[in-house]
C-alpha cells in the first residue's frame, strides 16, 4: 500500500512538472523579447522553474527512499 501510494504521489509530481515546464519555459521566451536583457525578470522566472525541479526531485527520491526502508 505504502508502494502504491508513494510512486503515485512521485508520478502524479512528475506530470504536474512536464505540464508545467513548456508555459514557464514560453514566458520566460516572451519576457526576452519584451524586456530585452532585462536579466532581473527573466532570472526569476528561471530560478522559479528550478525550485520546482529542485522540489520534484528531492520529493522524489524521498519516495524511493521510503519505499525501500519498508
Amino acid at each position: 500500500y505504502q508502494f502504491i501510494t508513494s510512486s503515485s504521489s512521485a508520478a502524479a509530481a512528475a506530470t504536474h512538472v512536464t505540464q508545467t515546464t513548456p508555459t514557464v519555459a514560453k514566458t520566460i521566451t516572451t519576457d526576452y523579447k519584451q524586456y530585452g536583457c532585462n536579466a532581473r525578470e527573466i532570472n526569476y522566472k528561471f530560478n522559479q522553474l528550478v525550485c520546482c525541479y529542485c522540489a520534484f526531485s528531492l520529493y522524489y527520491h524521498l519516495c524511493l527512499f521510503v519505499m525501500y526502508k519498508q
